[in-house]
């Protein structure tokens, strides 16, 4: 009987590049730390003259270090399925299509069956744009959305995967970063090679006449010392290389262990390689990258932006002749810092990814559905080292042992240190929960008291405002809460320990659901990375009643900022949905790490004033309701309404929009997207980016803000200032969703119902407004002061400006996002023009189609300005729609993105009368015909510059 594995690795280390080799040892090697029995799976049979099949440097390797499985071909894989209990795909750019379609769709683990483990660690795309044709991806994308775990290696992998396939992915290190250095120094001492004199270690993967001159310039800086030459691990392409690079010392059957000795042991590393780059660092060399765009940028710069050595790395080897700056030593203490907690961090992701429960279909596609990213505990935001390394550099050597130096696996003195910290942090979040649960009037408590929820059962028993009863069997406790609800018509919270017995609230939970009877389920959990890990109790709570409850929320386990105001928003949302279109059960789940048995100080269980509390209001309220906010709403002294993304108004809506503003003396904040306009309306772009915050809280900053319609512009200025304003703001959000969405982090209501609605109302209202017209004309007059500014250069911006004041009345605009929409928002545009833009996701895709759309349906003049990168991007839009005279496109190119020869030609084939500019002179005399009634679609393409 043949031998059963844990884990069947696939992928490409079998190929013949030292960098490959060693990430795929250093992912055997993790894994096997974890207690696994690993496979690694042999390259398919494509071809019976495959050279990698043959006896090489790589196989060698692999058979001294490996159990490997035989060599199937693409339609035997699924034999695996009988030796592995899980499959792992990865490292390197085994998603970079150029390289997998040669493997069908192995590499997507189409062979793996469902009740098979699939992971992808550290996958690589290698560039930052996809190869994948598009009829392929939707086949891709269903793959990938079967892994039980998806990790890339670059930002950019992050980008695409949601982007391009709609999956979520978390970033992590390749991993040879997370892999012991000591795996890697061992094989370095296997080496046959011996150097007693310093050296430059140099492995050019592309060798080029500029990186020869350059190797002999620092050979020349550093005192003549000898530069050894290693060269791509390819046998067949070595004599090529060495010819290329026409140096002394090149290493010939370089061996993987040799390549780390080299590195190692060197005076200083210069590659064109990212895994070169990669074993610098760890082997902690002085060393220049130089970029190899042919073997992907993305990677260079993912590196570089994580470690912070982007002045040690090079577009141009030229660079390298004339700045002295990049011999200069790397900090390898920051460096150092970063790595051992990114390395803690991904070690713990994949170990988790391993050792969790197999989910079903369904769970696996919406835990990889890129829509509900942020609700995913394995999304991390990045995070800016940098910043927190500046602001700790004053005591580094305390902070990296306290903070960053945590080892893979848990200390006990650094697990007790790290559970008194957790344990500050979770009782903050209970004492939140049981004010909010005061401030929104709950008064009955059902308590099933165990060890994890004791900080709740003790802050509900030392406040008289809440009536506790203790029912210690959870099931019945359920019912007798729904008992206390049914009589008193009103929320009644449970609450319960950790483990099964919050299992036990499942058959009341789903009788109150069906009598639609509010009841607060609380629940307490485990950090969800103690899930899986035979840790006590750590049974995931979440989604527990997930069919027979009205919303479930999970409270962030970060402490931070960011975590209080999510905590804050996901409470209130929870506990306003108990009445939200009829009555039901909601649950909220608290991760609790750290059980403190010991009784606190009295005073921290006293409540203290009450929290902002969010409120929803509907059109069923009563009159007395809608009035009240009326009245508060008249004694503000500055009032400010956010509009964001909407359809033209109609003239009804108009009207009482402007009856609206004049009553209040109300403040407009717009632009295009809003395609509003009134006497009260202002375009803050410029008087918002030629002020300080400060003069913004002292001038302008509003005691309410009211939000209508969607999105705004990138980079809108006003969201900074309003996230960042000292003077206490409110903030009412208008929409017919009545979605608890915190913009600011200072909601305070949601009025479901549409604009129109909510005006109405307002000005039926029966209150007089106390606040004069101050504000207004403060607004007015810095919008004067801070005047559009013209530009009379050329280059996009004046391209941008031109066609956007040339536009005619009754047309229609669309425009791509990123520097075209940033540009247009900056000048007034006709008020009769339509203005659209795919700003619900800001994503770059589509602009050019959904304007083909919108204009085919229209008899309206219909203009589009759009970069190069988007347009390519959305090629498709044009080729086989019919076109109309009144279709105008406009793009921008600024030669990065495409040759203008070969758009001329392909949109003159598609029926567009092509015209184009270099300069200023072509571009002002093309606009006149541009933006002309001439009955004939037309294509502008102006070459310009930012």
């Amino acid at each position: 009987m043949e031998k059963k594995y844990d884990v069947g690795i696939l992928g490409v280390w079998s190929g013949c590049n030292y960098g490959s080799i060693a990430t795929y040892y250093a992912l055997n090697q993790i894994i096997s730390s974890m207690g696994k029995s690993v496979l690694m799976i042999d390259k398919p049979i494509l071809s019976e003259k495959d050279v990698e099949r043959e006896e090489t440097h790589s196989r060698r390797f692999g058979r001294e270090h490996y159990h490997i499985s035989e060599q199937y071909r693409l339609q035997e894989l699924s034999k695996l399925n009988a030796i592995c209990d899980a499959f792992v795909i990865g490292s390197d750019q085994v998603w970079n299509y150029g390289i997998s379609k040669n493997f069908g769709k192995a590499f997507y683990l189409d062979f793996a069956e469902d009740n098979k483990k699939k992971v992808a660690y550290a996958v690589s795309f290698g560039h930052g744009v996809d190869f994948a044709p598009p009829e392929q991806r939707e086949i891709i994308s269903n793959y990938m959305s079967r892994f039980d775990g998806i990790s890339v290696r670059e930002a950019d992998g992050v980008r695409l995967c949601r982007d391009e396939y709609g999956i979520a992915a978390q970033q992590v290190l390749d991993p040879v970063f997370v892999a012991e250095p000591k795996i890697f120094e061992e094989l370095a001492q296997q080496s046959k090679h011996r150097e007693e004199e310093p050296y430059i270690a140099a492995y050019i993967l592309d060798p080029t006449p500029e990186k020869r001159e350059a190797l002999l310039h620092l050979s020349q800086k550093m005192g003549g010392i000898k530069i050894i030459n290693m060269l791509d691990g390819l046998p067949w392409l070595f004599a090529k290389n060495k010819a290329l690079m026409d140096l002394p010392n090149c290493v010939e059957n370089l061996q993987v262990e040799d390549w780390l000795y080299f590195i190692k042991n060197a005076r200083f590393v210069v590659t064109d390689s990212c895994h070169g780059a990669s074993f610098a660092i760890i082997f902690k060399r002085n060393f220049i990258a130089i970029t190899n765009k042919r073997r992907g940028y993305s990677r260079f710069k993912s590196l570089s932006d994580l470690f912070g050595f982007g002045s040690h790395l090079v577009t141009d080897p030229k660079r390298i002749l004339q700045d002295e700056t990049l011999l200069e030593p790397i900090d390898y203490q920051y460096i150092d810092a970063v790595m051992k907690e990114e390395r803690r961090r991904c070690y713990k992701w994949l170990k988790n990814v391993l050792n969790a429960p197999k989910k079903s279909e369904e769970e696996l596609r919406k835990q990889n559905d890129a829509r509900n990213v942020q609700q995913d505990a394995g999304f991390r935001e990045p995070i800016d080292y940098r910043h927190i390394w500046n602001t700790v550099k004053e005591e580094p050597k305390r902070w990296l042992k306290n903070t960053l130096s945590i080892p893979r696996r848990f200390e006990k003195e650094q697990k007790k240190q790290d559970i008194t910290q957790e344990g500050l942090a979770d009782f903050a979040r209970c004492r939140m929960l049981v004010t909010l649960l005061r401030d929104y009037g709950i008064k009955n408590i059902v308590l099933s008291t165990g060890l994890r929820n004791l900080s709740l059962a003790r802050l509900f028993e030392a406040n008289d405002c809440f009536k506790v009863y203790s029912v210690v069997d959870e099931r019945s406790a359920g019912f007798y809460a729904l008992g206390i609800s049914l009589k008193t018509q009103e929320p009644v919270v449970l609450c319960c320990t950790s483990g099964t017995a919050a299992a036990n609230y499942l058959p009341a939970v789903a009788e109150a659901f069906y009598q639609q009877i509010p009841l607060i389920v609380i629940t307490t959990d485990t950090y969800s990375y103690f899930s899986g890990q035979n840790d006590n109790q750590a049974i995931p709570e979440m989604n527990k009643y997930q069919k027979v409850c009205k919303k479930s929320v999970t409270l962030p386990m970060n402490a931070d900022a960011a975590g209080e105001r999510e905590t804050h928003r996901a409470i209130c949302d929870a506990i306003l949905e108990t009445a939200h279109h009829g009555k039901g059960p909601v649950h909220i789940n608290v991760p609790i790490a750290s059980i403190d048995s010991a009784e606190p100080e009295l005073s921290a269980l006293e409540l203290g004033k009450p929290l902002r509390r969010i409120e929803r209001i509907t059109l069923a309220a009563s009159d007395k309701a809608w009035n009240s906010r009326a009245k508060r709403l008249s004694i503000m002294k500055r009032i400010l309404l956010v509009y964001g993304q909407e359809r033209p108004v109609g003239a009804e809506e108009q009207r009482v929009i402007d009856a609206f503003c004049e009553k209040y003396h109300c403040v407009v904040l717009t632009d295009h997207l809003s395609n509003f306009r009134n006497n009260f309306s202002v375009i803050p772009y410029f008087v918002l980016r030629g002020i300080s915050q400060e003069r913004f809280d002292r001038d302008f900053a509003p005691d309410i803000v009211i939000t209508i319609g969607g999105r705004r512009i990138q980079n809108d200025p006003s969201l900074t200032r309003l996230c960042s304003q000292k003077p206490p703001l409110a903030h009412w959000r208008v929409a017919e969703d009545g979605l608890v969405i915190d913009t600011y982090g200072k909601l305070s209501r949601v009025f479901e119902c549409s604009a129109k609605q909510f005006f109405e109302r307002f000005v039926k209202a029966p209150v007089e407004c106390e606040n004069g017209s101050a504000y207004v004309k403060t607004w007015k007059r810095a919008e004067k002061r801070y005047a559009v500014q013209q530009t009379n250069k050329y280059s996009q911006l004046y391209v941008v400006e031109k066609t956007v004041k040339s536009l005619p009345d009754n047309s229609c605009l669309h425009y791509g996002i990123a520097n075209t929409s940033v540009f247009a928002s900056r000048f007034l545009i006709n008020p009769t023009v339509e203005v659209f833009c795919n700003m619900g996701t800001n994503g770059s895709d589509g602009a050019a189609s959904t304007f083909m759309g919108y204009a085919a349906a229209s008899d309206r003049l219909s203009f589009l300005i759009i970069s190069d990168m988007s347009f390519f991007c959305d090629m498709n839009a044009v080729w086989d729609k019919a076109l109309k005279g009144n279709m105008r496109i406009i793009m921008c190119n600024n030669r990065k993105a495409g040759s203008g020869t070969a758009i001329r030609e392909w949109v003159k084939t598609l029926g567009f009368t092509y015209l184009t500019a270099s300069n200023k002179e072509e571009f002002d005399q093309n606009i006149r015909r541009f933006v002309s009634f001439e009955n004939v679609p037309m294509f502008f393409e102006v070459f310009a510059k930012f």
